[in-house]
């Protein structure tokens, strides 16, 4: 009982509106706008740096790396909280993707963005990376379905397999939800476990496919030495 209010308490914190001693928790879940068009999820991971998934950016080129794309990250919005957009300057794909959507592909489909100026912590505070999802806990998964809205949806899933860099969860998204942020809530506030690749089923039940974000976003920070 007392772990089901507690849970019940954090899921209603993730909801809240920003009070006078910092953001809503989940306005660090915002959009992509590539190319002017919103269509992938993404998650602030440091005052200037997100996440997202690799597919969602892969084959873009910055005009600050010399080519012609621009994609802008905007945090969520909430009633009497703003929202506000930044430019990412540098794409940071995980080496072991490649544009495929084979399991083993699924994997590695992570990218780092990195923004060319820090958010405010007032606006949104980084989510630290997390321990990998384990079976038998309930996560906060908050997207943005088709890249619509002011904030994120936000919803309780629990995983119905794992592997070493996948994980399945129990939940449906739908296009404009890849890069999404899924979260394990604590006393201390959220922390990423993981992010939103891609959608599936089994049966009539949907299904969400999730890269872990503690090893995977690991490595790309070590290659790029962010």
């Amino acid at each position: 009982m007392i772990r089901v209010l507690l849970l019940s308490a954090l899921l209603s914190l993730a909801h809240m509106p920003a009070h006078a001693d910092g953001p809503p928790p989940m306005a660090a879940a915002g959009v992509l706008e590539r190319d002017e068009i919103r269509d992938c999820s993404a998650v602030l991971i440091a005052e200037d740096l997100i996440a997202t998934a690799a597919h969602c950016v892969a084959g873009k080129v910055l005009a600050s790396e010399g080519g012609d794309s621009e994609i802008r990250f905007h945090t969520g919005a909430y009633p009497g909280h703003r929202s506000l957009a930044r430019n990412a300057v540098e794409i940071m794909i995980h080496p072991l993707y490649r544009i495929s959507r084979d399991r083993a592909q699924l994997g590695a489909d992570i990218a780092i963005l990195r923004l060319d100026a820090p958010v405010p912590d007032e606006v949104a505070r980084p989510i630290p990376i997390a321990e990998p999802i384990a079976m038998n806990e309930r996560l906060l998964v908050a997207t943005w379905p088709g890249g619509q809205g002011g904030r994120a949806r936000e919803r309780m899933c629990a995983p119905v397999s794992i592997e070493q860099r996948l994980v399945t969860l129990g939940c449906s998204v739908t296009p404009g939800e890849s890069g999404g942020a899924v979260v394990r809530l604590t006393e201390d506030g959220p922390t990423l476990a993981g992010v939103v690749v891609a959608t599936g089923d089994l049966g009539r039940q949907p299904l969400a496919l999730v890269v872990q974000a503690m090893r995977q976003l690991s490595q790309i920070k070590a290659l790029f030495q962010l």
